[in-house]
């Protein structure tokens, strides 16, 4: 019995029912219920008796006993205790007890214990399990005896085993576990170990109640596929005033129900906890449920929630309880008052809002289109976070913006360049034998301007993998710029990161660089294990909005056939092909288009030279042209191309 006053059991399902938590019962016996609810992950609390009842105290008119009492420290012995990483175990304590009456429980208490969803054991045993769902604190029970030296709590070394007490070996390298000076004896917070259990033959026992890093019970729990009533509870995150409370009431009923004489307790850590303190308005109150609310409503809440109460001007300021870690803003606060305000009371009101129109980017239009040329060109979007890893930052990368509280190592930087996240994307394509892969992404990429100052800038990249030559690649980049207004494109051989050497091309137009055309760097293909061709553009957007237009002009279609001429010319390795495609040009003559179709180095080539194959048409826009004049213009640019850049024609012209 844990209540002052009155409360039945139908109230307590109609208060956890409104309170969501779905309680379905599942047995009567005599006065007894037993049902099931549905805790919220981040409560913990919840799954003890005591936290039930603090939790629907405000509809009610009761009060909770208090359950603990006085300890009389009896003898003074104590085990010592070491921790070594206080981020794994912030607190650790032990009480040695003595000279018990280790006895199985009675069967009134076996039925409770059973009922609850344990396997009774001895009376020290289901008392622990009886005090976990009490009071919402997990303990274990050692055999002192079996203990040697001092209690270690530590991660399991390499080839470390434990004989659990289910009869299972398990492997427990860097996993938390309890050690005396010899051997593991528990893995800490999940279960205990056979070579420590309590038997027939135990008089001395040792009563465990710590405080577990929550994530290195679960990483535990994970690796072990091990889950207990202990870890679940231990995963939410409990705090150090469970520990204590724990430790107390379990003194407490075994003393009672077990005899023995009670030594000091022992711990190592910390006790201290700091509570939250969070400011709240009830004008903000009032705001959010659209409902006027009573101070002394409030303060009846506030009380019965265990609230620590002051007022500064105005304004409520809040301690919160130390088993509340859910509750951490003042939005947080008003969610508990709407809970006990009983939801359904609050009226069903739209709430009154101005919608306001927003401006949309003056570039959204243009990167919509963009977007759109690229998905026609047979590319698929792909859209990434802005971050990459600290791996690639210094790898990679010697200008980057660090990020002062990043969620982990793999979001530490900002991105400069969209090529590590694209990349990434490419790699786990891979990974699923996707091995053709065409995609871009056009996204935000994140610039040093000074020592503290960044700015930020729109970027595209296109990457393409096992999809065609290279020369299939430049074309749809150049279908790219011809659909957004950029004809006559120059292509210049230069330097840049994350290329393999020789391979790049800056594009430029009008003499501005708007991209680059590369093949990545083995040493990039390497870091993200990509085998195959693959081509990369990536794209000025700030350079390429200066002459984007996608306006289109209609032409007249042309009256008089073309006529087109091949031509096949050896030229020194390092000619640049723009400047004799931009000569042919100032010759004035009736030419449509030119189109290189291959350059070859190899067999039959000496070694500085490099072949060039093109396409020449001609179109005159008054007249047919005859099979003399298309000799006649073959014979000029084959003697200025040899002229002024040394060409040499081979075979005959077509």
């Amino acid at each position: 019995n844990y209540i002052l006053g009155e409360l039945n059991f139908d109230e307590v399902i109609e208060y956890l029912n409104i309170l969501g938590m779905n309680p379905k019962i599942l047995q009567r016996k005599k006065d007894d219920f037993i049902f099931e609810i549905e805790s919220p992950a981040n409560r913990p609390d919840l799954l003890s008796f005591i936290g039930l009842l603090r939790e629907i105290l405000p509809f009610g008119k009761f009060s909770i006993k208090e359950i603990n009492g006085e300890i009389e420290e009896e003898i003074d012995n104590f085990i010592p205790v070491e921790i070594e990483d206080i981020k794994d175990c912030p607190y650790y304590s032990c009480r040695i007890i003595k000279g018990i009456n280790n006895t199985k429980s009675n069967q009134e208490f076996k039925e409770i214990i059973e009922d609850i969803g344990f396997r009774s054991s001895f009376l020290v045993v289901d008392i622990s399990n009886f005090v976990m769902c009490e009071v919402g604190q997990p303990l274990h029970i050692f055999d002192l005896d079996k203990i040697k030296g001092k209690i270690i709590v530590r991660r399991g070394r390499k080839g470390e085993k434990l004989i659990t007490i289910d009869g299972k070996d398990r492997d427990v390298e860097d996993i938390l576990i309890i050690a005396d000076e010899e051997k593991p004896i528990a893995i800490a917070g999940i279960m205990g170990g056979a070579n420590t259990e309590v038997s027939e033959e135990t008089k001395n026992i040792l009563i465990e109640s710590a405080y577990f890093s929550q994530s290195i019970i679960r990483r535990g729990s994970k690796k072990l596929g091990l889950i207990t009533e202990a870890s679940l509870r231990f995963e939410k995150g409990l705090n150090v005033t469970m520990a204590e409370k724990g430790m107390e009431r379990a003194t407490i009923m075994i003393k009672k129900f077990c005899g023995g004489q009670v030594g000091r307790i022992s711990f190592a850590g910390t006790r201290e906890e700091t509570k939250k303190q969070i400011y709240l308005k009830k004008e903000k109150i009032e705001k959010i449920l659209g409902i006027k609310v009573e101070d002394e409503f409030l303060k009846d809440i506030f009380e019965k929630l265990n609230f620590g109460i002051k007022k500064e001007n105005g304004e409520f300021l809040l301690t919160i309880s130390e088993y509340r870690k859910d509750v951490k803003e003042d939005i947080d606060i008003i969610e508990e008052i709407a809970k006990y305000k009983k939801y359904m009371e609050i009226p069903l009101e739209i709430p009154y809002a101005v919608i306001k129109p927003s401006f949309l980017s003056s570039n959204y239009e243009i990167f919509k289109k963009i977007r759109n040329i690229l998905v026609n060109l047979g590319f698929w979007e792909v859209i990434t976070l802005s971050f990459i890893s600290d791996l690639i930052a210094k790898k990679f990368l010697s200008d980057t913006i660090e990020i002062e509280n990043p969620l982990s190592q793999s979001f530490s930087f900002l991105r400069n360049s969209l090529i590590f996240n694209v990349l990434e994307v490419v790699k786990y394509n891979l990974s699923y034998q996707n091995r053709k892969i065409e995609i871009f992404e056009l996204g935000k990429v994140y610039k040093k301007d000074g020592e503290e100052n960044f700015e930020e800038k729109d970027s595209l990249l296109i990457v393409s993998l096992n999809v065609g030559t290279f020369f299939d690649f430049k074309g749809k980049i150049e279908k790219f710029f011809y659909e957004c207004g950029l004809e006559n494109l120059e292509y210049i051989k230069e330097y840049r990161n994350f290329a393999e050497s020789g391979t790049n091309y800056g594009i430029y137009y009008s003499e501005e660089k708007v991209g680059d055309l590369f093949l990545p760097s083995e040493e990039l293909k390497n870091f993200y294990d990509i085998e195959g061709e693959i081509y990369i553009c990536e794209i000025l957007i700030e350079n390429l909005l200066k002459y984007i237009n996608f306006e289109k002009k209609f032409k007249q279609l042309p009256k008089f056939p073309f006529s087109q001429r091949d031509f096949s010319f050896l030229f020194p390795e390092n000619i640049n092909w723009k400047e004799i495609e931009k000569e042919i040009m100032n010759l004035n003559l009736p030419i449509e288009k030119i189109e290189v179709f291959d350059i070859y180095r190899g067999k039959n080539i000496p070694d500085d030279k490099i072949s060039v194959s093109f396409s020449i048409t001609f179109r005159s826009l008054e007249k047919t042209l005859d099979s003399e004049e298309i000799d006649n213009f073959s014979k000029l640019i084959i003697k200025t191309i040899e002229g002024k850049f040394k060409g040499k024609l081979r075979g005959e012209n077509v």
